[in-house]
């Protein structure tokens, strides 16, 4: 088995913005984002740039038409490749169809810009999603193409200047045995061959474990967030593969937050972007390495053999930096 190390750039390349307590955000604030812009390495000099966000779905309540304003601004700037969606995308029951008024309130009204609306978005489900119809949210590329779910879980191997990356699309509800006595969850989730997507996992990984991998999942396997020391069967089935392969980091939601962990003895990053719409308050701040209950999106940046990840928040703050090196 050929394991990756990573080196963690803690000291030098970690960038935390200490915000007034109490403090809420008005929206985007030009000053603000054209400085955090001019702090990026330059667009054109980085061989992959994407945007991460989760739990956004609420028809522009809670923060999301402001973030999605933000969001807009910093892809006119940094012209990400796509959008990854971490779950969660339409509360409180998923969608019902294709026309439901919920893609034009709470994804194309939200995301309107052209910036955010002429380039894919890829989607993971989340717990809210599976109450609704599933098959309309994988359907809906039909009538909007920029919308992405082929599939309940698939993957994507995506050039990253001289080298590849393969990001990786999980169905995590179905490792949650908590959902299969749930009148809500239960119909979905007991309806998935865990088996066959755990094979499927283990054969991909194998196959490319010569090349960074990043996964995505709408449940975290760590969080200092809400469900903070809560037992985690989700954690019990993904973790050992990721860390088997080498998973440059494990990207959820699920959390109402933004967070970064790294749990002792382990290579793989773990990582929260969940701040879309509604916000929980952080119970373990202790747990992460950097834990923060505010509206946010993640931007990934990549160069050689460095990824950027970075959370902005909904003024155009850059409230947190980290960068994970990979020798591979």
């Amino acid at each position: 088995m050929h394991h990756r190390c990573f080196s963690y750039l803690m000291t030098t390349l970690v960038v935390t913005l200490v915000l007034f307590s109490g403090c809420k955000s008005k929206g985007l604030s030009k000053s603000v984002a054209e400085e955090t812009v001019a702090s990026f390495i330059a667009p054109d000099s980085v061989d992959l740039c994407f945007f991460v966000l989760g739990d956004w779905g609420r028809k522009g309540l809670h923060g999301q038409t402001e973030l999605g304003k933000t969001m807009a601004y910093f892809a006119e700037q940094l012209n990400p490749a796509f959008i990854i969606s971490t779950g969660d995308n339409f509360y409180p029951d998923g969608v019902e169809s294709i026309e439901d008024e919920h893609w034009k309130v709470s994804f194309e009204e939200p995301y309107g810009h052209q910036s955010l609306q002429t380039i894919n978005w890829y989607t993971v489900l989340g717990n809210h999603d599976i109450r609704g119809n599933v098959q309309a949210q994988m359907d809906y590329n039909q009538v909007n193409p920029s919308w992405n779910l082929p599939a309940i879980y698939y993957h994507q191997t995506v050039a990253a200047g001289e080298d590849s990356l393969l990001l990786v699309y999980l169905e995590t509800n179905s490792f949650a045995t908590g959902y299969y006595q749930s009148d809500s969850y239960g119909p979905f989730v007991r309806a998935q061959d865990t088996t066959a997507q755990l094979a499927w996992l283990e054969n991909l990984l194998r196959k490319h474990q010569d090349k960074p991998i990043i996964v995505f999942g709408h449940h975290p396997l760590y969080t200092a967030g809400a469900r903070a020391g809560k037992s985690n069967s989700v954690r019990t089935h993904l973790e050992p593969r990721l860390e088997k392969y080498g998973v440059l980091a494990y990207i959820a939601g699920h959390e109402h937050d933004v967070q970064h962990i790294n749990p002792e003895d382990k290579s793989v990053h773990h990582f929260v972007s969940g701040a879309g719409s509604a916000l929980r308050e952080i119970k373990d701040p202790k747990a992460a390495i950097f834990a923060k209950s505010t509206n946010a999106f993640m931007v990934v940046r990549i160069l050689g053999t460095r990824t950027y990840m970075s959370f902005i928040d909904t003024e155009g703050n850059e409230i947190y930096r980290t960068a994970l090196e990979s020798n591979r």
